[in-house]
């Protein structure tokens, strides 16, 4: 460890007042020490709760240091990871959760963005002036030789890119008071308890996988880290082995596992099914209903965001038959309102821009180091950037986003529209590129091949009031994704 990350004598106190909470109370609390919390989805191995708060006391003393500093956190789905992010955290650091899929270029350009003082568990060369060492259960530990002497805001504890794990340098700034409130709120609507087991699907980089991790935390419950892809034989043997009780996935996972009949044969210890990470189709959501109500498990829709910690809505399973595409009501603790331009409040069923109020609200972004010292810009309420309205009973459906308004010919089109329009037909990604409207369609041999995409182009041109000329479809075998499972829409916007 470098001189400059030693603890001072004499600073310990004021350090200690600095730094914010952390989970080990919440672990000690509301867990007993022999019960299993982690499980390595490959290896087997098993970490109980208590042996989870001696490491991770261990491993902060690695990280102990004069003063709060910023850590970037390469994190994979492995007991070293969590490890490390709560150690990070107990000893009072700013955690940024690089995603797992991040290239070195991208990481490159964010460590020489932010220098941070300490990189855990980087897979690719770091600039010199960062000597590594290796210490137990944290491998890959690098510190910076020289100290930086950026401020860090007391209350600032965790960094998530916006859109999950791109390594994108704009980021979301969390508190520990946002981190915990939403882990409780979702605990509480999910009736989260000591027996749940859940099984990582999604990257903890990912502000909806990272709080399946921070839920199950907070409940004493377990969490199977896995590796493994959903279509592989391994995660299945490690979910049925583990006796898994959810599954967590975006739209895109859960059409994967309903083409693979998973739904049809549901394991016998699945409790319940969530989606979130963008709007479902309604004829998928209705078959996975279907098929799950048989055994009765419920399907949860839920809708969120990064800059929302994770969470922002619910729809409770039992109003899914009846308002299937609503993605319910807000979770505990928040506010849901539609607003127009002005910020003034719709009426029943009339579309505006999607206001949320709650504690779990983030306190701003960071584009360079000198946000990190910015306190909470936000006060709690957020604008979402999303289009929506509310049904009389207070029900909230998404129409659209924003930023995703096209305007052609002076026409504005909502492109989530028009990607909702096409997907009865096909799955399609939606982009206006070229002063066109761009539709890729996904056709390839395990899908529908007959379709006349010039027919479904006249279609199109025609409900959108455009010539063809300035509507484009095309067919694609696989539309590109984000590691998240969302559309890769910068990619598509480069074709």
């Amino acid at each position: 460890m470098t001189d400059s990350l030693k603890l001072k004598q004499g600073d310990q106190a004021e350090q200690q007042a600095l730094m914010p909470a952390t989970f080990l109370a919440e672990i000690e609390a509301n867990s007993f020490p022999d019960a299993v919390c982690l499980l390595d989805g490959r290896a087997g191995a098993e970490v109980t709760y208590g042996q989870l708060a001696h490491d991770v006391k261990v491993a902060a003393k690695v990280f102990e240091a004069d003063k709060r500093r910023l850590a970037f956190l390469y994190a994979t789905s492995s007991v070293d990871t969590v490890i490390a992010y709560l150690a990070l955290i107990h000893a009072g650091h700013a955690v940024y959760l690089v995603g797992d899929g991040t290239d070195e270029t991208a990481l490159t350009q964010a460590v020489d963005l932010y220098a941070p003082d300490i990189v855990v568990g980087a897979k690719y060369s770091l600039p010199k002036d960062y000597v590594g060492t290796s210490e137990q259960r944290i491998p890959h530990v690098a510190f910076r030789r020289t100290e930086n002497n950026r401020a860090l805001h007391p209350h600032l504890t965790l960094l998530l890119g916006t859109s999950g794990s791109t390594g994108s340098c704009k980021l979301v700034r969390l508190s520990y008071r946002n981190v915990i409130s939403n882990a409780h709120a979702i605990k509480q609507y999910l009736g989260i308890s000591s027996s749940d087991r859940a099984i990582t699907m999604l990257p903890l980089s990912y502000s909806y996988g990272l709080s399946v991790l921070h839920s199950h935390l907070v409940a004493g419950a377990s969490i199977v880290l896995n590796q493994d892809p959903v279509v592989t034989r391994e995660f299945w043997q490690a979910f049925n082995q583990r006796s898994c009780t959810s599954l967590a996935g975006v739209p895109y996972t859960h059409q994967t596992l309903l083409k693979l009949g998973i739904y049809r044969r549901a394991p016998q210890s699945l409790r319940y099914v969530t989606q979130a990470g963008g709007r479902m189709d309604v004829d998928t959501t209705r078959e996975i209903h279907t098929l799950l109500s048989q055994r009765s498990i419920p399907l949860i829709v839920m809708y969120g965001q990064t800059e929302a910690t994770a969470r922002i809505s619910y729809l409770p399973p039992e109003q899914l038959p009846v308002r299937v595409g609503s993605i319910g009501r807000a979770i505990p603790g928040g506010e849901l309102t539609i607003v127009d331009e002005s910020g003034t409040s719709r009426g029943v069923r009339e579309i505006g821009e999607v206001l949320y109020r709650g504690p779990n609200v983030m306190m701003g972004y960071a584009e360079s180091p000198t946000d990190l010292s910015r306190g909470d810009e936000l006060s709690g309420v957020l604008r979402t950037g999303d289009l929506g309205y509310c049904d009389e009973e207070g029900f909230l459906f998404l129409t659209g986003r924003m930023k995703r308004i096209a305007k052609v010919l002076g026409l504005r089109i909502s492109l989530d529209e028009v990607e909702a329009f096409l997907a009865a037909t096909c799955l399609t990604a939606v982009v206006e590129s070229h002063d066109k409207i761009r539709c890729f369609c996904e056709i390839n041999a395990d899908l529908n091949t007959d379709i006349d995409l010039a027919q479904l182009q006249k279609t199109v041109s025609e409900k959108l009031g455009l010539a063809t000329d300035y509507v484009d479809l095309q067919a694609i075998a696989t539309i590109p994704r984000t590691a998240n499972g969302k559309f890769d829409y910068p990619k598509l916007e480069a074709l």
